[in-house]
């Protein structure tokens, strides 16, 4: 079994859902533990316990809000939230 943690980024433009824009793996470890020291040598604050534990870092996300602005041509308010999850694989 591998754990996988991945980058999810979403948006929520003012009076629509939130929607997934990107979802990347970051890293994979094989044991838990591993995960967890990454996260914690990145400075991630976490939440949750175990495999529902996400993460989160302090960031300015103005420059990707910028682009994403230009790139969807969004005209209108909008928020961008960014979150690191783990995923669960078995490896056969």
């Amino acid at each position: 079994m591998i754990q996988i943690l991945v980058r999810e980024t979403t948006i929520e433009i003012a009076g629509k859902d939130k929607a997934r824009i990107e979802m990347l793996p970051v890293c994979a470890f094989s044991d838990h533990t591993n995960l967890l020291q990454y996260c914690e040598k990145k400075g991630f604050r976490k939440t949750g316990s175990g495999l529902e534990s996400e993460f989160f870092r302090d960031m300015d996300l103005r420059e990707m809000k910028e682009q994403v602005r230009s790139y969807f041509k969004i005209e209108q308010p909008f928020r961008l939230h960014e979150r690191f999850v783990i995923f669960e694989q078995e490896l056969k």
